[in-house]
Parts: C-alpha cells; sequence; structure tokens
C-alpha cells in the first residue's frame, strides 16, 4: 500500500495528466481514421474487385486487358520478337496481384501502365510484320479485346468514387493521418 501512494502523487501531476489526456486524443484520433477511412477504402476497394453501379470491374477489365495482351505475346513469340518475354513478366504480375484482391491500388496502376505500354509495342511490333491471314485476325482481335477492356476501365464508375474521395479527403492532416494507420490512397485508372 506504501507504493500506491507515491503512484498516485504521480499521477496526480498536471503534467502527467496532461500527457494522458494527450495519448488518448492521438489513440482516438487514429483508430477514428482507420475505423472511418478504412471503411470507405474498402467500399471503394470493393467497386474495383467487384464493379459499381454500372457493374464495371476495373479488375475484372484489367484480366481482359491482360488476356488481350497474353495473345499478343504468344504471337510475338512466334515472329521471335525480345518483347514477347517482357509482356509476358508484366501480365504475371498483373495476374498475381489482382488474384490478392487486397493489393495496393497503386501496384496495380503501376502494373496497368506498364501492361498497356508493353500492348501498344507488340501492337505495333506485330503490325510492322509480314502476318499471314491467320495471324492478322488474331492481331485485329486482340487489339479489339485490348482497346474495349481500356475503355471500359476508363468509363467505370470506380473513378467517380475515386475522384470524390480524393476530393474530400486528400489533403492534410487526413492522408497523414491515414498512412500513420496504414491505409492507402485509391488510385484513378483512366
Amino acid at each position: 500500500m506504501a507504493e500506491s501512494a507515491p503512484m498516485k502523487k504521480q499521477l496526480s501531476r498536471p503534467s502527467v495528466a496532461i500527457i494522458i489526456a494527450v495519448i488518448v486524443v492521438v489513440s482516438t484520433v487514429l483508430l477514428q481514421t482507420r475505423f472511418r477511412f478504412g471503411r470507405i477504402c474498402d467500399d471503394i476497394a470493393d467497386q474495383f474487385y467487384h464493379g459499381g453501379q454500372n457493374g464495371t470491374s476495373i479488375a475484372s477489365e484489367l484480366g481482359n486487358l491482360a488476356d488481350a495482351a497474353e495473345v499478343l505475346s504468344g504471337l510475338a513469340r512466334l515472329y521471335d520478337l525480345e518483347e514477347a518475354q517482357e509482356a509476358m513478366d508484366v501480365i504475371s504480375a498483373m495476374r498475381e496481384q489482382l488474384r490478392l484482391e487486397s493489393s495496393d491500388t497503386s501496384v496495380i496502376h503501376g502494373l496497368y501502365k506498364s501492361l498497356l505500354s508493353e500492348t501498344f509495342t507488340l501492337e505495333s511490333l506485330l503490325a510492322r510484320q509480314e502476318l499471314t491471314e491467320a495471324d492478322a485476325r488474331v492481331l485485329s482481335s486482340a487489339q479489339h479485346s485490348a482497346a474495349i477492356a481500356k475503355e471500359a476501365i476508363d468509363q467505370s464508375s470506380y473513378h467517380d468514387a475515386v475522384r470524390a474521395f480524393l476530393k474530400r479527403y486528400d489533403r492534410f492532416p487526413t492522408t497523414g493521418l491515414a498512412s500513420l494507420v496504414g491505409l492507402k490512397m485509391p488510385q484513378v485508372f483512366s
């Protein structure tokens, strides 16, 4: 009992009370940030993976784009184009990130930009080859599929949700608090 008296004396000091109050306030703000913005970010991520109002899922369209790029890569291998392997590496990385359904969208966004670049490179290189008639049809079909996937990604309602979120919350102190609790800001893919 004698030991608790000095402890009570220490806790009754104003500086200790202020420190405890600051710790409680900071912890509460961080927890509120985590739950509030975490829920909003989860809703946006759900739109990314499962579609929003118009039903267009960015993830499924990225899969369609990867499918088209894979066809182009296969065709490029037939014509011994070195760029085919680079495209396959990006396609594999994209598929792996999409399988996780918890990936940081900024990582997926970087892969998307690389995938677009590889797709356009393959399209350009293949267009300069003397393709058989059948291969020319395959090229045309893959180009069409890639264009449809990119257009669907560009027009997804997911982007509206991300823009609304960023317009409202992409500023100090929200971004700082969000990063402190491990939240990543969603990315626009268009």
